[in-house]
């Protein structure tokens, strides 16, 4: 058993290796509770993050459109438009006259499906 370490204090190599093994598990238990708080917090935050979405979401008026500017939000030209309106199910409402409206987040929806 070798007992100098070269610099004259008497402590042996085991101590030396005992000691940094402990230092080395101090500092994992120190890592890994950082790492716990760390994700604690994010996990807070994209919960924050998503009921503020949630409430933004809910507060946004509806929009609604006639043919050309859905057609125009779409950046499609008002013929595909009515094509699409006629074969592809894109939702459409009827409040008054013969004119249909479009929602905005009803095109966003079926646009974001396709």
């Amino acid at each position: 058993m070798l007992r100098d370490t070269g610099n004259g204090d008497g402590m042996n190599l085991e101590e030396v290796a005992r000691d940094l093994k402990n230092a080395r598990e101090v500092l994992e238990a120190v890592e890994a509770r950082t790492l716990a708080g760390v994700a604690a917090m994010l996990s807070e935050a994209a919960e924050n993050l998503s009921r503020t979405a949630e409430r933004l979401e809910r507060q946004r008026p509806v929009e609604w459109m006639d043919t050309s500017q859905a057609a125009a939000y779409l950046r499609i030209s008002p013929g595909s438009f009515a094509t699409a309106v006629g074969s592809e199910g894109i939702p459409k409402h009827y409040f008054t006259g013969r004119k249909p409206k479009f929602s905005r987040q009803e095109l966003d929806t079926w646009l974001m499906g396709r």
